[in-house]
């Protein structure tokens, strides 16, 4: 639901409004530390995942390292973890209020669907809480039951099981469910867990074969499909 192309930029700027404040430093070198520092966090803690046994194990060592990589990026002192860890969760509520990042066709898509008596929740590698500040600014948290992120279903979005714990979780047949992403791995994780998924690619070259160039199209299809 959200694109990342709009996402990134935004939330630099918005994180430099909020840091300065509470660390030092200014708006501009906030944004660039974690324009630096973040893809290498994330490069850094990915392939331990299989390490985490619970969701917010993966959650607190994410955050104690983000922060503390922009602070030495920055020169600055990382504060004791109690307030590394209250920091990341406080500078994260201001961003997520603040996002307007929505894919293109999103809410239109989302507004159809709902209206046409389908049963939405959310299936995402975010916090259920960060997901309930993106719907809220949509326009559309009405129209989603659960906000199924890996803090409700305490496991990671990388693998199969996350999907079968949503779908045990939500009481919802696999093989009723259709899961729409922009990513091609957890399209095959939720096909291996039993349910239909398309893929949303704008640059795809023509649809078909579970692949479709934009929401809309998406849509159109659930609701030829639907039983």
């Amino acid at each position: 639901m959200n694109d990342n192309s709009l996402r990134a930029p935004q939330w630099r700027r918005l994180l430099g409004e909020f840091m300065p404040q509470h660390l030092g430093g200014t708006p501009e070198q906030w944004a660039e530390a974690n324009r630096i520092q973040f893809p290498k966090v994330w490069a850094a803690i990915v392939p331990r995942m299989a390490e985490f046994q619970y969701h917010a194990d993966f959650q607190r060592q994410y955050d104690l390292l983000w922060l503390s990589s922009m602070c030495g990026h920055l020169g600055i002192p990382t504060p004791q973890e109690p307030r590394v860890l209250e920091l990341a969760h406080d500078v994260t509520v201001y961003i997520t209020t603040r996002l307007r990042t929505e894919y293109p066709g999103a809410v239109d898509s989302i507004r159809h669907l709902h209206q046409a008596g389908f049963e939405l929740h959310t299936a995402s590698g975010t916090r259920s809480w960060e997901l309930e500040n993106y719907l809220r600014s949509m326009g559309v948290r009405q129209c989603f039951g659960s906000l199924f992120g890996p803090d409700l279903v305490d496991i990671m979005k990388d693998s199969p099981e996350y999907y079968r714990r949503v779908f045990e979780q939500a009481r919802v047949e696999p093989s009723s469910a259709v899961v729409i992403d922009d990513d091609p791995l957890p399209c095959a994780w939720a096909e291996a867990a039993g349910a239909t998924a398309i893929r949303v690619d704008r640059a795809a070259p023509e649809n078909g074969a579970g692949v479709v160039s934009d929401l809309a199209i998406a849509t159109q299809w659930v609701l030829e499909r639907r039983p």
